[in-house]
């Protein structure tokens, strides 16, 4: 069986109009609220993807305001997709509201259109449409979604305590071809005793964030300030925001105020700046922490100073180290440690998600490749990313696949193509046939 485009084409108004809804709800992470744990807003935005699923005439489950799941068919065996609702914070400089939802020219605007709502809109429309064909599932098709993959996930290990692990998995939020390597993550928080900084700098909206803006403000009677500026004068600093994963694409203005210092001579007497503007600056592969490493399956190690929150008496800031597949994070941490300490700034806390590597020669790589070559006519590929997506929860069972439909994920002005996306939902629904109904 192959899906064609006319078939799924039946379904692009409904989807514009589906989608549109789902990124009006502003489904970024709020303070707990009794039986929401990561706030209303994302509990909203569940409850209306497992009623989409409900009103297509599919078995739905909600566990807890944590994930969710909409299950297709029968069988022991579970062929999964895993998306996310929630979204990163939007930041400044947006040409449409960053929640409007808008259709304009051939793209739905908004925060989360591209990551990672228009894929859970299409896995609903991948099940709708193989249903409507009159496809019997040997394997049932479940599908999974979160509410906190922009903060760690930590709705996936509550899901998983209550719900069995898929078989096989697709988390459809990297792009194309197929995504069987992903680099380790590690958060590491720093922090230093600062009661005499002279300064009180501020960036950055989430650690996986290259941050756009930063504030900088100097105390009064320290080098630097205004006298006539009253009790204290500041500047504000802007650069470029992009996803932590790629910071080099990025341009961080926490970096830009610590070179506008180092360049003018200003004395900061705050530990933690020091070290952040000597060991760190704008680098983003950690060589001068002496930390740079790469390999031949991922590529190089990545960082992104994503949070700093210095002030009197205590300075912060976290970082976000992507690591290549073959490598681990202790000797990492220890580098790190041994040229803060230097500085007398520590690691106040971390965390760590090992790298994910699924074999090629495994029943979903070769299957994922033939739906994606069926469809196109084009040669399927495995590729390595630093982004980090559910698959890293999934114990080897899943990989990343599509969509790559649209712009400006972590950025002003996110987008998602129509045309894309529709060409994603044929290629997914393939996938879901070959894995979870063909013999």
């Amino acid at each position: 069986m192959l899906i064609s485009q006319d078939q799924v084409e039946v379904y692009r108004k409904e989807i514009i109009g589906k989608l549109g809804e789902l990124v009006r709800i502003p489904s970024v992470k709020e303070s707990p609220a009794a039986g929401m744990p990561f706030g209303l807003p994302l509990a909203t935005a569940l409850s209306w993807v497992l009623g989409e699923g409900a009103r297509m005439g599919f078995a739905c489950a909600n566990v807890d305001n944590y994930a969710g799941h909409v299950d297709f068919g029968g069988g022991d065996e579970i062929v999964a997709v895993l998306s996310h609702l929630d979204v990163v914070p939007v930041g400044e400089g947006w040409t449409y509201p960053p929640f409007c939802g808008e259709y304009r020219e051939g793209r739905v605007y908004g925060r989360g259109s591209a990551d990672n709502k228009c894929s859970a809109v299409a896995a609903l429309y991948s099940i709708k449409l193989l249903s409507d064909l009159g496809v019997v599932p040997r394997r049932k098709i479940r599908l999974i979604f979160g509410t906190d993959e922009e903060n760690g996930s930590s709705d996936m290990p509550h899901y998983f305590a209550k719900m069995p692990l898929p078989d096989m998995a697709i988390v459809p939020d990297a792009g194309y071809s197929i995504t069987n390597r992903e680099k380790g993550r590690l958060h590491v928080r720093l922090q230093a005793m600062t009661p005499d900084s002279a300064v009180k700098l501020k960036a950055g909206q989430l650690v996986n964030m290259v941050p756009d803006l930063c504030e900088l403000t100097f105390f009064a009677g320290s080098p630097g300030a205004d006298p006539d500026a009253g009790p204290a004068a500041g500047k504000v600093y802007r650069g470029k925001s992009w996803h932590g994963a790629w910071p080099k694409e990025g341009v961080n203005a926490a970096a830009l105020a610590m070179l506008d210092m180092r360049e003018s001579g200003t004395e900061t007497h705050n530990f933690l700046l020091d070290f952040l503007a000597a060991k760190i600056g704008s680098e983003t592969d950690g060589a001068s922490l002496g930390i740079a490493c790469s390999d031949s399956h991922s590529g190089e190690l990545t960082l992104n100073l994503g949070l700093v929150d210095a002030d009197r008496p205590l300075s912060k800031a976290s970082l976000d180290i992507r690591y290549p597949v073959t490598c681990s994070s202790g000797p990492i941490l220890e580098a790190l440690s041994s040229a803060a300490a230097r500085f007398g700034v520590t690691i106040a806390s971390h965390s760590d998600n090992p790298p994910l590597f699924v074999d090629e020669e495994s029943e979903l790589v070769r299957k994922l490749k033939l739906a994606f070559e069926k469809v196109t006519g084009e040669v399927a590929r495995t590729e390595s990313m630093g982004g980090r997506t559910y698959a890293s929860c999934l114990q080897g069972r899943g990989v990343a696949f599509g969509p790559g439909a649209g712009e400006g994920a972590h950025q002003n002005d996110e987008y998602v193509d129509m045309d894309r996306l529709m060409r994603h939902l044929r290629i997914s629904t393939q996938a879901l046939y070959e894995l979870a109904c063909a013999e």
